[in-house]
């Protein structure tokens, strides 16, 4: 990503330091790659950097916990790229969002180069560590906060990829709780051959920072903190960190608590062996982290490099690796397995050699293995060197047990129309077959999906209903027995529509032209409800609607709870004009203002708001993270659906009327004659934005309703009168 052209400007009426701290939104991310704009590069005729400089436009870091952002820099000064005036129309331009792409086509060809070694492609993380690991130092000494790691270098990641195991080495590798991971490399020594280490991994999300430019909070945002060392006959060596002022040079006289690309450079070593150690502070926030690891500046006598990818089998396969075998020297290595899981065994084509060549592993006896995924791996020693690398093996058994359901709990009452349902995964399923029926023998299907998520929103529900839901699991080679998979039921609520709160308080409306504005309108809603479905209805008038985030936070009474309705959708579209419901469509952009329009899905489900009380003020939060386009909130409403207390056994009775038919065209039937009742009766259509579409007072048995001016859709039919009140669930067709 790029990282902005705010060099010159002082938008940050706070920052850090003075002439730093310009980076925006979404380019203090951990897990990305932000890019810097250099100028062109003076490189020696052997391809080294000679010299080179930021382009003053280019946005300064770094973060406010004091992460090395931006993270690159590559040329994006005077670059010619494609317009849109014609097919082969090109013109000149500067910025990050020129050096930005530049960057990204030579990471595809890092890929390319690693994909035709090795048969794999790198994962992100290896990706991002190795142009970083691989950078020309450029700018201060070490890692800044103007060219991050320094200017990208192609031909030395190229070199890195291809010399692994013999002059570098690249691997993925994963971390476990209380774990330290250690390895011995070999240096040949002197300033021209410096040894550096490096660990990246891709951080587990952790909690967004919604603030506000210069609020300069330096709590890291580090969720594991993963520790690299280097020692030798009693010194340790650490990785760069930057400081608090960030116009001072890094340092490397400790561990770095905030970084998740940590890099250790010994400038001169002295000749001889080194241990590098991997390990962690506090607890690893999933019992483990994936990471990459990468070293440079060092000499081996034989390397192995897979050439297979990791495989995922039944349990009555066997799994065949093959690895290439290169040596320099004349020597005879061994190979032996390690990792295997209990009850597997492993055997070695060839078991050793004293040439270059490929060996083949072949682990078999999976029938034998509890299903799941393992690291299994190749040792190979000379009697000097061990060299070990891992794949990644999964097992699957074709015996699939039945799966508990959690949520909601069989025979629950007063259900939301819209309903997480949410069961236990497992690591012999690869698929989940719901399937939600109002019959208990599951004879029609109202929901019939596969999914790899244990969890599924459900929607369109009728009020006061039972329904019917079962989870049958399956993986590649074998599907669980429908006769032993459980069954839940649940009942749906009385849900009562018709509720809309507007806003009317716009003074903090406007969208500023300056980057990270932020406008904020109250929706204050009131009257005891408790949410049984939300939708949020909004007009928002601005120029190039991609660049902002949209917020609804609810009232610190229930949490406030934040739900993302858009992340930065579109591009240079204009204007937003709709509701959004969980039971709406993707949205798509339209050519024409406004880009979005009519019912469409949020990013976060609304229904995590559903069983909490409505009342206190709501808040439509929407923050532009970029200068140059400005807007307005011109409304927004919220339309809540009412979830009321479960009917008593006598309050039940109206469950039983019959509508019919249903779906409907031009008319709709309502049958109270089972009930013997004469008095009057009050229906209400509403449509699912909660408007009321049509009333009727009556004392006939059998109630006719006129529908045909209603457009096609699902409405919800209030019955009222002595006897109770239901809510039924009616489709309109034309």
């Amino acid at each position: 990503m790029s990282a902005g052209n705010d060099g010159t400007n002082n938008n940050n009426s706070n920052p850090i330091a003075v002439g730093y701290d310009k980076l925006t939104g979404n380019k203090t991310s951990k897990n990305t790659l932000i890019v810097a704009n250099a100028n062109d590069a003076v490189i020696n005729t052997d391809g080294s950097l000679f010299s080179v400089s930021i382009n003053t436009s280019s946005s300064q870091g770094p973060t406010d916990d004091r992460r090395i952002k931006p993270d690159i820099t590559g040329n994006g000064t005077s670059l010619t790229s494609t317009i849109s005036t014609s097919n082969t129309a090109t013109a000149s331009y500067s910025g990050t969002s020129m050096a930005s792409p530049n960057v990204a086509g030579t990471l595809l060809l890092l890929q390319q180069h690693q994909k035709n070694l090795t048969n794999s492609f790198m994962k992100s993380s290896t990706l991002r560590g190795l142009v970083c690991h691989t950078a020309d130092d450029a700018g201060n000494l070490g890692p800044d906060a103007k060219m991050g790691w320094g200017l990208l270098n192609a031909k030395k990641a190229v070199e890195t990829i291809t010399g692994n195991g013999l002059t570098s080495w690249i691997s993925e590798e994963n971390l476990t709780q209380g774990q330290t991971f250690n390895i011995t490399v070999k240096s040949n020594g002197g300033s021209s051959n410096p040894l550096i280490a490096s660990i990246t991994w891709t951080d587990l999300p952790g909690v967004a920072n919604n603030g506000t430019l210069g609020d300069n909070n330096i709590t890291p945002v580090l969720v594991n903190d993963l520790e690299i060392r280097i020692t030798k006959d009693g010194t340790t060596f650490y990785p760069w960190k930057l400081q608090s002022n960030p116009s001072a040079l890094a340092v490397r006289n400790g561990d770095n608590n905030v970084d998740n690309i940590e890099v250790i450079k010994i400038d001169a070593p002295s000749v001889g062996d080194y241990v590098i150690s991997v390990t962690h502070k506090g607890n690893l926030v999933s019992g483990s982290q994936n990471y990459s690891l990468i070293f440079t500046g060092i000499t081996s006598d034989f390397s192995l490099i897979s050439k297979s990818e990791d495989l995922t089998l039944f349990s009555n396969q066997d799994a065949v690796y093959n690895f290439e075998y290169k040596q320099t020297g004349n020597m005879t290595t061994t190979f032996s397995a390690v990792g295997l899981p209990i009850g597997a065994t492993a055997i070695f084509s060839p078991s050793s050699l004293s040439a270059n060549g490929t060996v083949t592993m072949t682990v078999s006896g999976l029938n034998a293995v509890q299903p799941g995924t393992y690291s299994v791996g190749i040792s190979g020693s000379n009697g000097i060197e061990i060299e070990t690398r891992m794949k990644q093996l999964t097992v699957y058994s074709p015996i699939v047990q039945p799966l508990v359901l959690t949520s909601p709990v069989s025979g629950q009452n007063s259900v939301a129309v819209s309903v997480f349902l949410n069961w236990n995964s497992n690591v012999n399923v690869e698929n989940y077959n719901l399937q939600v029926s109002n019959q208990s023998d599951f004879s029609s299907l109202f929901v019939n999906i596969n999914t790899t998520e244990n969890n599924y929103l459900l929607t369109g529900l009728t009020p006061e209903t039972v329904y019917y839901w079962r989870v049958i699991p399956s993986n590649r080679c074998g599907t669980a027995l429908v006769s032993e998979v459980l069954i839940n039921n649940f009942r749906t609520a009385v849900v009562t529509c018709g509720s809309t709160f507007t806003a009317s308080d716009f003074s903090n409306a406007t969208i500023a032209t300056t980057a990270n504005s932020v406008a904020t309108v109250p929706i204050v809603v009131s009257g005891g409800l408790i949410i049984g479905g939300l939708n949020v209805n909004l007009n928002i008038t601005h120029t190039y609607i991609q660049d902002m985030k949209y917020y609804l936070e609810g009232p610190a009474a229930i949490g406030s709870p934040i739900i993302t309705l858009f992340d930065e959708p579109c591009g240079d579209n204009d204007d937003i004009n709709c509701t959004l419901d969980d039971a709406g469509i993707n949205f798509t952009c339209g050519a024409t203002a406004p880009s979005i329009i009519g019912n469409v899905k949020p990013v976060d489900y609304l229904a995590n708001l559903n069983n909490l009380p409505a009342d206190g003020i709501w808040t439509l939060r929407v923050v532009d993270a970029y200068n140059g386009d400005g807007g307005i909130i011109n409304s927004v409403s919220l339309s809540i659906c009412n979830l009321e207390q479960p009917l008593s056994k006598s309050d039940n009775t109206l469950s039983e009327v019959k509508v019919y038919p249903n779906p409907a065209k031009g008319i709709i039937n309502i049958d109270l004659s089972s009930l013997s009742y004469s008095n009057s009766t009050m229906y209400k259509v509403n449509d699912f934005q909660g408007r009321q579409v049509l009333e009727k007072k009556s004392n006939n048995m059998i109630e006719v309703l006129n529908i045909e001016n209603l457009s096609e859709g699902v409405y919800l039919l209030t019955i009222e009168n002595d006897l109770g009140k239901t809510t039924k669930k009616i489709v309109v067709k034309k």
